[in-house]
């Protein structure tokens, strides 16, 4: 799924830093952002759009990113024993108070 400006408010990477560190339970910075737009996490790509010369992603796009490592990150050593975050279940939670609150 492709971002939809007419429905969805871009936000900065920067900004988009600060939410997936909290969602995610650790610092996060643009770089990373980026690095996930471009290269994605095990075949998940962060969705983005290029307005003028900035780069900006969208709540929308964070929840789709971070439901697509949920549902590939199944076997072995998942991207969250890699990079000492949350465990699934935890994100799980998380992700669902994050949705919600992005449709209040």
């Amino acid at each position: 799924m492709s971002i939809d400006l007419n429905q969805e408010r871009p936000i900065s990477f920067n900004e988009a830093a600060d939410l997936l560190s909290q969602l995610l339970g650790m610092r996060l910075t643009y770089k990373k952002v980026y690095t996930w737009s471009r290269f994605g996490f095990k075949k998940v790509v962060l969705e983005h759009v290029r307005i003028g010369q900035s780069l900006f992603t969208t709540r929308e796009a964070l929840g789709r990113f971070v439901r697509g490592i949920l549902e590939t990150s199944t076997e072995g050593r998942s991207f969250f024993h890699v990079e000492g975050i949350r465990g699934r279940a935890a994100l799980a939670s998380a992700l669902n108070k994050f949705e919600a609150e992005g449709t209040s």
